[in-house]
């Protein structure tokens, strides 16, 4: 009887070490999967981060340099009417923003595998680089336009200006006073 005790024990201590390393290898591998899934998302955060830096020099190049034309375009329209070309300005900017973006995210949108995920990485990566883009290209392009309106604006109101009109008038009093006395208009 003392055998078979002994024996039971060996079973039962071989059984115990079995189940302590199995759980130790179940943990290790858990313990791998979730260190994968945590790469996976990282290279994922990066593969977004590197795909919104790319799309924001994109789209910025290619807004100004429509902002650019539309502006040269416009020039007197600007001058007279600044408020209402300010208001074409942002809403073209806006709608040249949004269709670029649709066409480079509809790139990328399907290959993330879960849906829901999917849906809400665009959409935060979305809006983060929407505002941001809006922001500093309206802003940008309204301290450009409103410096080189200030350098019009002195050009065309200033002392200078205000000397050659008073200038231009008194030659027309000059010129009636002159025509009135019978001088000939030479």
């Amino acid at each position: 009887m003392y055998l078979r005790i002994k024996e039971t024990r060996k079973i039962r201590d071989r059984w115990a070490k079995f189940h302590s390393q199995y759980r130790i290898r179940m943990k290790q591998t858990i313990f791998e999967a979730l260190q994968w899934k945590k790469a996976v998302n990282n290279d994922m955060a990066t593969v977004m981060h590197n795909l919104e830096n790319f799309m924001r020099t994109k789209i910025l190049d290619d807004s100004f340099k429509d902002v650019k034309s539309f502006y040269l375009s416009k020039k007197l329209a600007t001058n007279i009417f600044k408020r209402r070309a300010t208001f074409d300005i942002m809403s073209f900017l806006s709608e040249r923003h949004i269709r670029k973006s649709r066409i480079y995210f509809n790139k990328y949108k399907f290959k993330v595998t879960d849906r829901h995920q999917r849906v809400m990485r665009l959409n935060i990566i979305y809006g983060k680089f929407n505002a941001q883009l809006k922001h500093t290209g309206f802003r940008r392009w309204v301290h450009y336009t409103d410096k080189h309106m200030d350098a019009q604006e002195l050009n065309e109101v200033g002392p200078v200006t205000e000397e050659v009109f008073e200038a231009n008038r008194l030659i027309k009093n000059l010129k009636d006073f002159m025509r009135q006395e019978g001088y000939p208009e030479e």
